[in-house]
């Protein structure tokens, strides 16, 4: 029986020094706020098991959370962003949508028209969930 179990500890004992288990890669979230003018953006993310809290970020700050997908890749978090009168909620990660999408890295950038999601695949932005168009027009009104 010892035998056994060191022939598996050297089979497997690889995954254990990465990121990787079970063949499953961590998956990590970043939020940057480049807002203009030193707004803050106010971020609270969550899924069905985890709160990550509030978090307020100034302008150039980043929040990052890492995780693994489940089993049945229905893995989902959810965030609302806020900043002046703004507010918008969205499914930040969406394992039916990004798991091939951004299976390593998963980046948003909240900017004064939106919050920009990236693609791992080809670097650009392929989601944006726009603020509400009345605030989008006061703030241009503003500069």
């Amino acid at each position: 029986m010892g035998i056994q179990a060191l022939l598996f500890a050297l089979l497997f004992s690889p995954f254990l020094l990465t990121n990787t288990v079970n063949g499953i890669s961590k998956t990590t979230v970043s939020i940057f706020n480049i807002l203009p003018d030193e707004l803050k953006l106010t971020i609270h993310c969550k899924s069905k098991n985890d709160d990550l809290g509030i978090h307020e970020l100034r302008s150039n700050e980043s929040f990052a959370w890492s995780f693994r997908d489940n089993f049945f890749d229905t893995t989902l978090f959810f965030c609302g962003f806020s900043w002046r009168d703004a507010s918008l909620s969205f499914d930040i990660y969406k394992a039916t949508r990004d798991r091939f999408r951004c299976p390593l890295n998963c980046t948003w950038v909240a900017n004064y028209d939106g919050v920009y999601g990236y693609s791992e695949n080809d670097g650009g932005d392929d989601i944006i969930f726009r603020w509400p168009k009345n605030l989008h027009q006061i703030h241009m009104l503003n500069y």
